[in-house]
């Protein structure tokens, strides 16, 4: 397909694409600067990590030392790691920093691989615990154990999740644990974290 020159002899076509002069002006008036990078925040990580990062959800003085996190989810993972006697480190963080959306993840010891040093949730976070264990994790199967799983998921976790997230009288605690200071992210994230409870 032909363009068609005008008399300027612009081709048409290129004139659609054509930032028009006004504009064009206002940025002349404003010359793009590139200004010197900034230094990092103090809380970014090193270039390196020597040992596995466990992101929960976490008190920033208890996560320093090594404290259990106030989440169920967390807390189990954390548990794991422990059970399997892996060191790693208890970084505070919320569900905006986890590449998967939901807390916790595992961030392992830097490795040149970048495979090997990809966030890690869920069931990879058991793989890895299985493959780095300094103590073999127990492999326990009885009725007792799975009455004791159900108990946990289908009856202890719906009430957590009530009396943490639905209850008003615990607003205040679900306000000081899970939502920003904001006010402005303070609401949509509380309306968030009702909706989820309530699924």
């Amino acid at each position: 397909m032909a363009s068609a020159i005008d008399g300027s002899g612009v081709q048409s076509s290129d004139r659609w694409f054509a930032v028009p002069r006004p504009i064009r002006n206002l940025f002349d008036l404003f010359p793009l600067q590139v200004l010197a990078s900034e230094e990092l925040p103090a809380r970014a990580p090193a270039a390196a990590r020597r040992r596995a990062a466990l992101y929960v959800f976490a008190d920033d003085e208890e996560a320093a030392l090594g404290k259990p996190s106030y989440n169920p989810s967390c807390l189990k993972w954390q548990t794991v790691l422990k059970m399997a006697g892996i060191d790693f480190e208890v970084v505070p963080s919320n569900n905006h920093a986890s590449p998967s959306g939901a807390l916790p993840f595992l961030l392992p010891p830097s490795s040149p691989s970048p495979r090997s040093s990809a966030p890690l949730t869920g069931e990879k976070i058991h793989k890895y615990a299985r493959e780095h264990a300094v103590r073999e994790l127990p492999v326990v199967t009885s009725p007792r154990i799975e009455a004791y799983h159900a108990l946990l998921t289908q009856r202890i976790r719906p009430a957590w999740l009530y009396a943490l997230y639905l209850l008003p009288a615990n607003a205040p605690l679900l306000g000081s644990l899970y939502l920003p200071s904001s006010i402005f992210l303070r609401t949509p994230i509380h309306h968030t974290l009702h909706a989820a409870a309530t699924a």
